[in-house]
C-alpha cells in the first residue's frame, strides 16, 4: 500500500488530533495493521522488519537521502493526558499517542535525527547529519521524555533496557532529566520545548 502523507490539524471533541487521509486512517492502527515493507512516499521512508530475531523489532529507514537539518518526518496522533509505551511527551500533562511511521521508530543512543516543535507542540524530527536512504532513522527518547512515569498497574510497566548497540549506548532509555550535561550540551536545539521551560 503506497500513500502520500498529508496531515492537517483537526479539533475533535476538545481533543487535538492529526489526521491522516482518508485513504491512510487504517495505517494509525498499530495494532491491527501489519507495517512491514509499507512505504510512506513524500517524505521518503518505509517502515521495515529490521531483524526477526532482534529485540528490536521494527524499524523506520530513510527511502531517500536527507541533507542535515532537512525535516524528515512529523509526529501525528490524539493528544492524551498519561505516558505510553508509544506515546511522545509534548508538555509537562500531555502526551502524543502517535500515529505511524513515528510508531515505529527505534531509540538510538547515537540518533541521526533530532527534535524541533512545531506551533502545535507536536515534534517534527529533523536530520542531525546527513543520512543516506536505507539508513534507519532513529532519535533519543530523551529528547522528548523527561522522565519515566511509575505505572499504578506493574503489568503496564515495560522494559527500560536499550539495545540500539552505539558504542555510546547507555544501556537503558534515558530521559532527559537523566542526562549529563555533556549530552544536553550536544543535544540543545533538538529537544522539545517544553523541556527547557523547568
Amino acid at each position: 500500500m503506497k500513500i502520500g502523507l498529508v496531515y492537517e490539524l483537526q479539533e475533535a471533541n476538545g481533543a487535538e488530533e492529526h489526521r491522516m487521509p482518508p485513504d491512510a486512517a487504517a495505517l494509525a492502527s498499530t495494532d491491527e495493521v501489519d507495517h512491514v515493507g509499507t512505504i510512506f512516499e513524500g517524505l521518503g521512508y518505509q517502515v521495515e522488519d529490521i531483524d526477526t530475531r532482534s529485540i528490536r523489532g521494527l524499524g523506520v529507514f530513510a527511502g531517500r537521502d536527507f541533507r542535515k537539518g532537512e525535516v524528515v518526518v512529523h509526529a501525528t496522533g490524539k493528544v492524551i493526558p498519561f505516558q505510553t509505551e508509544y506515546s511522545i511527551q509534548i508538555d509537562w500533562d500531555r502526551h502524543l499517542n502517535v500515529d505511524s511511521p513515528v510508531r515505529q521508530m527505534n531509540h538510538s543512543c547515537d540518533p541521526n535525527l533530532g527534535v524541533k516543535t512545531n506551533v502545535n507542540g507536536f515534534p517534527r524530527f529533523v536530520a542531525l547529519r546527513d543520512i543516506k536512504q536505507e539508513e534507519e532513522l532513529t532519535w533519543d527518547y530523551a529528547m522528548t521524555e523527561y522522565t519515566h512515569y511509575k505505572r499504578d498497574n506493574p503489568e503496564s510497566e515495560f522494559d527500560l533496557s536499550c539495545h540500539c548497540g552505539a558504542p555510546n549506548c547507555r544501556g537503558k532509555l534515558g530521559y532527559y532529566s537523566e542526562l549529563p550535561e555533556e549530552i544536553k550540551q550536544k543535544y540543545a536545539g533538538f529537544v522539545s520545548d517544553y523541556l527547557l521551560t523547568k
